[in-house]
């Protein structure tokens, strides 16, 4: 589906590309992430606790009321419109996604 700006984002979850193998799939897992009044959490779908995790840390995005998301697939960066402290990006979403899969999976 298309990605529109909102508060809330469903984003696939890629494999690292330098994982060594050749394979064309390479969804691991879909990520949902909700804009809240402290910033922006994401839980996984293949996560059966359905746990939520805090999306980057507080230099990515501040613990404030986030108005806003959206995706940028060609440079692979989330944007994060907040409420009185402006715009903020997370680069790398890819790895942003799977760095909080395997926390939250692991605890």
């Amino acid at each position: 589906g298309k990605v529109r700006p909102s508060s809330l984002l469903i984003l696939p979850v890629v494999k690292d590309i330098d994982d060594g193998k050749n394979n064309e799939d390479t969804t691991t897992d879909v990520a949902l992430l909700v804009g809240t009044v402290s910033g922006v959490y994401v839980s996984y779908l293949s996560d059966e606790t359905h746990s939520w995790s805090r999306l980057g840390t507080c230099a990515d995005c501040p613990l404030v009321l986030v108005t806003g998301m959206s995706y940028e697939p060609s440079s692979d960066i989330i944007i994060v419109a907040t409420f009185g402290r402006g715009i903020y990006t997370i680069a790398d979403s890819s790895t942003v996604l799977r760095n909080t899969k395997n926390k939250t999976l692991n605890k």
